[in-house]
Protein backbone atom coordinates (compact mmCIF):
# COMPACT_ATOMS: atom_id res chain seq x y z
CA UNK A 1 0.00 0.00 0.00
CA UNK A 2 1.05 3.53 -1.54
CA UNK A 3 2.14 5.72 2.03
CA UNK A 4 -0.30 8.33 2.50
CA UNK A 5 -0.56 11.82 3.99
CA UNK A 6 2.88 14.05 3.97
CA UNK A 7 5.21 11.72 2.41
CA UNK A 8 8.75 12.37 0.58
CA UNK A 9 9.22 12.44 -2.99
CA UNK A 10 10.57 8.85 -3.70
CA UNK A 11 7.02 7.68 -1.82
CA UNK A 12 4.83 8.96 -3.96
CA UNK A 13 3.58 6.09 -6.56
CA UNK A 14 5.60 5.93 -9.73
CA UNK A 15 3.58 8.18 -12.27
CA UNK A 16 3.12 10.76 -9.95
CA UNK A 17 7.04 10.92 -9.78
CA UNK A 18 7.53 10.66 -13.54
CA UNK A 19 4.60 13.50 -14.10
CA UNK A 20 6.59 15.69 -11.97
CA UNK A 21 10.06 15.09 -12.81
CA UNK A 22 9.39 14.92 -16.78
CA UNK A 23 6.55 17.56 -16.63
CA UNK A 24 3.92 15.58 -18.23
CA UNK A 25 0.39 16.26 -16.57
CA UNK A 26 -2.52 14.19 -16.65
CA UNK A 27 -4.46 14.79 -19.63
CA UNK A 28 -8.08 14.00 -17.26
CA UNK A 29 -6.17 15.86 -14.46
CA UNK A 30 -5.40 19.59 -13.49
CA UNK A 31 -2.35 20.95 -12.51
CA UNK A 32 -1.50 24.03 -10.16
CA UNK A 33 1.74 25.21 -10.26
CA UNK A 34 3.67 25.99 -6.90
CA UNK A 35 4.03 29.98 -6.37
CA UNK A 36 6.48 30.63 -3.74
CA UNK A 37 6.38 34.69 -2.01
CA UNK A 38 8.89 36.97 -3.70
CA UNK A 39 10.91 37.09 -0.19
CA UNK A 40 11.98 33.69 -1.00
CA UNK A 41 14.20 34.46 -3.58
CA UNK A 42 16.20 36.58 -1.38
CA UNK A 43 15.92 34.30 1.81
CA UNK A 44 17.42 31.19 -0.06
CA UNK A 45 20.18 33.05 -1.60
CA UNK A 46 21.25 34.41 2.30
CA UNK A 47 20.79 31.12 3.56
CA UNK A 48 22.64 29.41 1.50
CA UNK A 49 25.38 31.52 2.06
CA UNK A 50 25.19 31.95 5.87
CA UNK A 51 25.26 27.99 6.09
CA UNK A 52 27.91 27.28 3.08
CA UNK A 53 30.54 29.50 3.48
CA UNK A 54 31.29 28.84 7.12
CA UNK A 55 30.74 25.69 6.81
CA UNK A 56 33.31 25.14 3.91
CA UNK A 57 35.54 27.80 5.56
CA UNK A 58 35.57 25.14 8.37
CA UNK A 59 35.74 21.75 7.10
CA UNK A 60 37.94 22.79 3.95
CA UNK A 61 40.17 25.86 5.85
CA UNK A 62 40.26 25.56 9.55
CA UNK A 63 40.60 22.55 10.47
CA UNK A 64 43.10 20.94 7.32
CA UNK A 65 45.64 24.48 8.73
CA UNK A 66 45.35 23.19 12.34
CA UNK A 67 46.62 20.26 11.12
CA UNK A 68 48.58 20.67 8.18
CA UNK A 69 50.39 24.26 8.37
CA UNK A 70 50.47 24.17 12.61
CA UNK A 71 52.91 21.53 14.15
CA UNK A 72 52.42 23.23 17.19
CA UNK A 73 48.50 22.62 17.49
CA UNK A 74 49.11 19.21 15.87
CA UNK A 75 51.64 18.97 18.59
CA UNK A 76 49.41 19.42 21.04
CA UNK A 77 46.66 17.78 19.97
CA UNK A 78 48.14 14.51 20.07
CA UNK A 79 49.62 15.51 23.77
CA UNK A 80 45.73 15.73 24.81
CA UNK A 81 44.82 12.54 22.97
CA UNK A 82 47.75 10.50 24.91
CA UNK A 83 48.00 11.76 28.13
CA UNK A 84 45.21 11.04 29.94
CA UNK A 85 41.41 9.90 29.97
CA UNK A 86 40.10 13.67 30.18
CA UNK A 87 42.04 15.62 27.98
CA UNK A 88 41.30 12.40 25.22
CA UNK A 89 37.66 12.75 25.82
CA UNK A 90 37.44 16.65 25.94
CA UNK A 91 39.50 16.82 22.32
CA UNK A 92 37.52 14.47 20.60
CA UNK A 93 34.08 15.78 21.71
CA UNK A 94 35.15 19.19 20.14
CA UNK A 95 36.18 17.69 17.08
CA UNK A 96 33.06 15.96 16.89
CA UNK A 97 30.71 18.93 18.12
CA UNK A 98 32.67 20.97 14.97
CA UNK A 99 32.41 18.42 12.96
CA UNK A 100 28.47 17.46 13.31
CA UNK A 101 27.59 21.33 13.52
CA UNK A 102 29.58 21.43 9.64
CA UNK A 103 27.33 18.50 8.37
CA UNK A 104 24.10 20.29 9.50
CA UNK A 105 25.23 23.63 8.03
CA UNK A 106 26.22 21.73 4.77
CA UNK A 107 23.00 19.75 4.78
CA UNK A 108 20.79 23.55 5.48
CA UNK A 109 22.33 25.13 3.03
CA UNK A 110 21.89 22.57 0.26
CA UNK A 111 17.98 23.04 1.48
CA UNK A 112 18.33 26.83 0.92
CA UNK A 113 20.41 25.44 -2.41
CA UNK A 114 17.56 23.69 -3.43
CA UNK A 115 14.97 26.82 -2.88
CA UNK A 116 16.73 28.41 -5.05
CA UNK A 117 16.96 25.93 -8.21
CA UNK A 118 12.96 26.35 -7.26
CA UNK A 119 12.63 29.93 -7.71
CA UNK A 120 14.59 29.50 -11.19
CA UNK A 121 12.36 26.77 -12.22
CA UNK A 122 9.34 28.83 -11.16
CA UNK A 123 10.48 32.84 -12.34
CA UNK A 124 12.39 31.38 -15.36
CA UNK A 125 10.84 27.93 -16.44
CA UNK A 126 12.77 27.76 -20.06
CA UNK A 127 15.93 26.67 -17.76
CA UNK A 128 13.97 23.21 -16.71
CA UNK A 129 11.15 23.01 -18.51
CA UNK A 130 10.60 19.44 -17.30
CA UNK A 131 10.57 19.68 -13.49
CA UNK A 132 7.30 20.88 -11.82
CA UNK A 133 6.38 21.71 -8.54
CA UNK A 134 2.65 22.24 -7.66
CA UNK A 135 -0.98 20.47 -7.05
CA UNK A 136 -1.92 17.62 -9.27
CA UNK A 137 -5.80 16.24 -9.12
CA UNK A 138 -6.92 13.25 -11.08
CA UNK A 139 -9.66 10.90 -10.85
CA UNK A 140 -8.44 9.32 -8.02
CA UNK A 141 -5.92 11.17 -5.98
CA UNK A 142 -4.81 14.19 -4.33
CA UNK A 143 -1.01 14.76 -4.59
CA UNK A 144 1.14 17.82 -3.92
CA UNK A 145 5.15 18.64 -4.79
CA UNK A 146 5.99 22.20 -3.26
CA UNK A 147 9.39 24.02 -3.57
CA UNK A 148 9.88 24.66 0.54
CA UNK A 149 12.46 22.59 1.34
CA UNK A 150 12.09 24.15 4.99
CA UNK A 151 8.95 22.43 5.21
CA UNK A 152 8.10 19.19 7.47
CA UNK A 153 7.49 17.36 4.10
CA UNK A 154 7.86 17.70 0.73
CA UNK A 155 4.98 16.19 -1.13
CA UNK A 156 1.34 15.04 -0.10
CA UNK A 157 -0.44 12.13 -1.75
CA UNK A 158 -3.96 11.65 -0.49
CA UNK A 159 -6.43 9.47 -2.45
CA UNK A 160 -10.01 10.64 -2.28
CA UNK A 161 -11.51 8.44 -0.20
CA UNK A 162 -9.18 8.62 2.53
CA UNK A 163 -10.00 12.77 3.02
CA UNK A 164 -12.45 13.52 5.70
CA UNK A 165 -12.67 17.14 6.21
CA UNK A 166 -10.99 20.10 4.74
CA UNK A 167 -11.18 24.14 5.93
CA UNK A 168 -9.71 27.14 5.88
CA UNK A 169 -7.61 28.79 9.16
CA UNK A 170 -4.81 30.84 9.88
CA UNK A 171 -1.44 29.90 10.57
CA UNK A 172 1.54 31.99 12.50
CA UNK A 173 4.70 32.03 11.36
CA UNK A 174 8.17 33.97 11.66
CA UNK A 175 9.88 35.74 8.49
CA UNK A 176 13.56 35.00 9.97
CA UNK A 177 15.04 37.14 7.00
CA UNK A 178 13.57 40.22 8.26
CA UNK A 179 12.49 38.91 12.09
CA UNK A 180 9.04 39.54 12.00
CA UNK A 181 6.00 37.30 12.44
CA UNK A 182 2.57 37.47 10.49
CA UNK A 183 -0.51 35.67 10.37
CA UNK A 184 -1.02 33.59 7.08
CA UNK A 185 -4.23 32.09 5.83
CA UNK A 186 -3.67 27.90 5.22
CA UNK A 187 -5.68 25.09 4.21
CA UNK A 188 -6.24 22.26 6.84
CA UNK A 189 -6.98 18.82 5.76
CA UNK A 190 -8.04 15.76 7.98
CA UNK A 191 -7.41 12.31 6.48
CA UNK A 192 -7.56 8.42 6.79
CA UNK A 193 -3.83 7.16 6.71
CA UNK A 194 -2.84 3.73 6.18
CA UNK A 195 -3.50 2.36 9.81
CA UNK A 196 -7.17 4.45 9.24
CA UNK A 197 -6.54 6.64 12.06
CA UNK A 198 -7.46 10.39 11.53
CA UNK A 199 -4.44 12.93 10.97
CA UNK A 200 -4.20 16.36 9.82
CA UNK A 201 -1.66 18.04 7.53
CA UNK A 202 -1.58 21.88 6.40
CA UNK A 203 -0.94 23.13 3.31
CA UNK A 204 0.92 27.24 3.49
CA UNK A 205 2.61 27.32 0.36
CA UNK A 206 1.08 29.19 -2.52
CA UNK A 207 -0.17 27.38 -5.81
CA UNK A 208 -1.85 30.09 -7.91
CA UNK A 209 -5.23 29.43 -5.44
CA UNK A 210 -6.05 31.36 -2.82
CA UNK A 211 -6.53 29.32 0.10
CA UNK A 212 -10.70 30.07 0.11
CA UNK A 213 -10.31 28.45 -3.46
CA UNK A 214 -8.20 25.62 -2.74
CA UNK A 215 -10.16 24.32 -0.31
CA UNK A 216 -13.60 24.55 -1.93
CA UNK A 217 -11.31 23.19 -5.28
CA UNK A 218 -11.04 20.22 -2.79
CA UNK A 219 -14.82 19.85 -1.18
CA UNK A 220 -16.28 19.57 -4.98
CA UNK A 221 -13.90 17.63 -6.10
CA UNK A 222 -14.37 14.96 -3.44
CA UNK A 223 -18.33 15.17 -4.13
CA UNK A 224 -17.89 14.18 -7.88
Amino acid sequence: MDAIGAVEFFELPKKYQDQFTRGHMPVNGRFFPFQPAESTWFSAIFYTLAYWVPAFGILFYIVPFYFLGNPTARERTLTDLTSGLVPMLATITLFLVIFSISIWMLVMGWRAWQTVRVMMNTKVPELNQSEKYGIIIDEENFVVRHGDHFADFSCVYLPRESIEQSFTSTLRIRHEADKQACYINVVKIRYLNSEDSIEELVLREKFSLSSDELHSMINDWRQV
